[in-house]
Formats: C-alpha cells, sequence, structure tokens
C-alpha cells in the first residue's frame, strides 16, 4: 500500500466527525462523512508539486427508494483564476433505472473587492436506461432559495449560514428520439456546504475557502 492510500485508510477511520484532513508531501487528503436523509462520503485530493486536484463522492438516500450514486472530478488548474474540470456522476442507480453523466467544463473567475463574478462554460451529457422524462415535455422555469448551515470542520472556520438562489429556463427540442435540453442557470451563494466547498476547491483553486460568488451556465444536455 502506498504511503498515501495508507494516509487516506487512516482518514476514513478517523472520519466519525464531519471532516478531517491531513497534509503528506504537499499532498492534502480530505474525507468527510455525514449521515441524514443522505449518507454521504466524499473524499478530495489536491497536490502543491502539480496543479491538479481529485474529488470523488459517494452518497446513498435512505428513504421510500433508495438511490445509490457515484461521482467523481478531475480538475486542472490553468491559472489560478481559470480551470478545466472533466468527470461528473459516474452511476446514478435507482430502482430499474440507471443515469451516467459526463461532463466537461472550464471556468474563468474575475475577483474584485472581495467579490468572485465567474463564467463558467459547461457541457452535460446524460444517458438513461428506462427513461421518461417529464421535465423535457414542456418549458421549464425554476427558482429555488435554499437555507444550509456548515457547522466547523476546521479550527479556522466559523459557524455559517449559506444561502442559494438557483434560477432555470430550459425549453425541449426533439432530434429524432433524442431530446436537446438548453438552460441557462444563475446561482448566488454566500458559502455552501461541505460538498460544495470540495466543488468551489474544483472550480475557483481554493481550498475551503468560502466566498460570494456570481456565475452564468450555459447548459446543454442531450438525453438519449
Amino acid at each position: 500500500m502506498s504511503p498515501i492510500a495508507r494516509r487516506i485508510l487512516l482518514l476514513l477511520l478517523w472520519s466519525n466527525t464531519a471532516a478531517r484532513s491531513q497534509t503528506f508531501e504537499g499532498n492534502q487528503v480530505t474525507v468527510a462523512h455525514t449521515v441524514s436523509s443522505w449518507s454521504r462520503f466524499a473524499v478530495l485530493i489536491s497536490s502543491q508539486q502539480m496543479p491538479i486536484s481529485l474529488m470523488t463522492d459517494a452518497q446513498l438516500r435512505i428513504g421510500q427508494q433508495q438511490v445509490l450514486q457515484g461521482r467523481v472530478h478531475l480538475n486542472y488548474h490553468l491559472s489560478p483564476q481559470t480551470s478545466f474540470s472533466i468527470g461528473g456522476i459516474a452511476f446514478t442507480r435507482q430502482g430499474s433505472t440507471t443515469t451516467t453523466i459526463a461532463l466537461a467544463q472550464v471556468l474563468h473567475a474575475f475577483a474584485e473587492q472581495g467579490i468572485v463574478p465567474a463564467v463558467r462554460l459547461r457541457f452535460d451529457y446524460r444517458w438513461q436506461t428506462h427513461h421518461e422524462l417529464p421535465e423535457l415535455s414542456r418549458q421549464n422555469w425554476r427558482l429555488r432559495l435554499q437555507p444550509a448551515i456548515s457547522a466547523p470542520i476546521t479550527p479556522r472556520l466559523k459557524f455559517i449560514l449559506n444561502t442559494e438562489l438557483f434560477f432555470e429556463y430550459s425549453t425541449p427540442l426533439l432530434i429524432d428520439e433524442n431530446r436537446l435540453q438548453v438552460g441557462v442557470q444563475w446561482q448566488a451563494f454566500d458559502t455552501a456546504t461541505l460538498l460544495t466547498a470540495y466543488q468551489n476547491r474544483a472550480f475557483f483553486g481554493r481550498t475551503m475557502k468560502f466566498e460570494h460568488s456570481l456565475f452564468i451556465v450555459l447548459l446543454v444536455r442531450l438525453q438519449v
């Protein structure tokens, strides 16, 4: 077993709390585990020697319908302001339906007076077995204000209240038997939950740094 794999194993054994983070030979390994209606487990590996970070996430929802989901993101930071990532949801299993999503995106952030506006270009390809997607049968508007509370996970992290505003408009376009969905998303949030903090590391190139962020997402989704 390699030293970095051994360190991850030790973190798994210690991850009864919200999160654990260790630095080993310039590589930072963070393990998080939460239990609620979703049981979620995440690992983030970032290196000081190379501009690459890797985030994996697995979660299981216990309820009327059990949902198993696994995700992976590999990120390459072209500069402190620009990053490129590939990955997505490796699988989502719910009943007899399995969904895989391939994702590639480029993000460029412009820092100004403590606010980080950013433009993110995202390509999203989704494949489902046994698919009947009612949300693609009509025009779709969504507006959601989601509050969340993030408990301290490191000595320097304070108790934080998170609000997220989510807006999406999409119009279905039928191409033979394939369905192409194009939407525009706008989000604003002051901070984020633990998993979004990992995504901030991936998208903005900062480790566990919560900032107010504005970005526009051009979402192109092909449903097969």
